[in-house]
C-alpha cells in the first residue's frame, strides 16, 4: 500500500507538470491576441498581367482592362502589360477590349494583400480592319462626346471642348490645364508636370478618369496630347458628379475623353 500510494502521488504530480507545460500562459495568449488586433489584414489587392493577340502571341497596346464590379482599370503599355493597384479584393469580372478585337470577360478572384497575375488573349474580329476602324471608331467618338455634352449640360465643372483644345496648340497634355481657373500646373520636367486643384480643401492631386475608367497612379502627361478629344475638370467634391466620387473626391476629378484610349507608349499601364 505504501508503494502504491507513493506511485499514485508521483503520477499525479507528473501529470500536473505536463499540463502546465503544454498550456500557454494567459499573458502569452493576451499578447498574441493584441498582436493580431494590431495588424489588420490588407483588404485591397493588385491585378497585373498582359494582353496579347490570340493569333500571334504579340503584345496588344492600349487595350482597356476594367474590373467591372469596382470600376477600376488601366490601359496596356507598349509591351502589352498593365497594373491595376489598390482594388477591392474578392470576386470580380475582368473586361478586356480593344478596337479590332473581340471583347473578353473573365471572372477572377483577387487575393487580399497579394498580386493576381493573368494573361488575356484577344481574337481579331471577322470584319476587315478598315471597316471596323471607320464604323466603330466613329460610333465610339460620338458616344464619348454625347457623355461629355451631357455632363457639360448638368455639371458645374470646367469643360474643354474639342474646339478649345484645337485652338490651344498645347505642346504637352498638362498645358491644356493651364487655362483652367483653380488648377495649378507645375513646370514640365522629366516628362511630366504635376497638377493640383487649388480650390479643394486639401489642395491635392485629383484622380484621373480615361474614357470613364479610373486610372490609379496615372499622371496627366502619360496621355498622348494628340489623342485628347475633350476634358472635364471638377475642382472639389461639390463639383464632382456622384459616379466619379472616390476616397479622393475632395481633390475633385479630371475626366479625359480620347479618340481611342491614347496612353503614351513609354508609360506603364495602370
Amino acid at each position: 500500500m505504501t508503494v502504491s500510494a507513493r506511485f499514485t502521488r508521483s503520477s499525479a504530480l507528473l501529470a500536473a507538470v505536463l499540463l502546465v507545460a503544454l498550456q500557454p500562459s494567459a499573458r502569452a495568449q493576451e499578447s498574441s491576441g493584441d498582436s493580431a488586433r494590431a495588424a489588420p489584414a490588407d483588404s485591397t489587392a493588385t491585378l497585373a498581367g498582359r494582353v496579347v493577340s490570340a493569333m500571334t502571341g504579340g503584345p496588344l497596346v492600349n487595350a482597356r482592362v476594367v474590373l467591372m464590379k469596382s470600376g477600376y482599370g488601366a490601359f496596356t503599355d507598349s509591351s502589352g502589360a498593365f497594373v491595376v493597384p489598390n482594388v477591392p479584393s474578392g470576386l470580380d469580372t475582368v473586361q478586356v477590349s480593344l478596337i479590332g478585337f473581340a471583347e473578353a470577360q473573365t471572372p477572377l478572384k483577387l487575393q487580399a494583400g497579394a498580386t493576381t497575375r493573368a494573361t488575356f488573349l484577344l481574337s481579331q474580329t471577322v470584319l476587315k480592319v478598315e471597316e471596323l476602324h471607320v464604323v466603330v471608331k466613329g460610333r465610339q467618338v460620338r458616344g464619348k462626346l454625347a457623355q461629355f455634352e451631357e455632363h457639360r449640360k448638368h455639371g458645374q465643372g470646367f469643360y474643354l471642348t474639342p474646339e478649345m483644345i484645337e485652338q490651344r496648340h498645347a505642346q504637352h497634355t498638362s498645358d491644356l490645364l493651364r487655362m483652367v481657373p483653380g488648377v495649378e500646373v507645375s513646370a514640365y520636367t522629366l516628362g511630366h508636370a504635376s497638377v493640383r486643384i487649388t480650390r479643394s480643401a486639401r489642395n491635392c492631386n485629383p484622380p484621373i478618369y480615361v474614357d470613364g475608367v479610373l486610372s490609379p497612379g496615372m499622371e496627366i502627361d502619360d496621355l498622348n496630347r494628340d489623342d485628347i478629344m475633350a476634358m472635364e475638370v471638377y475642382r472639389g467634391a461639390a463639383e464632382t458628379p456622384p459616379q466619379y466620387q472616390t476616397g479622393s473626391s475632395q481633390c475633385g476629378a479630371i475626366l479625359v475623353w480620347t479618340q481611342q484610349g491614347g496612353v503614351r507608349e513609354d508609360s506603364a499601364g495602370g
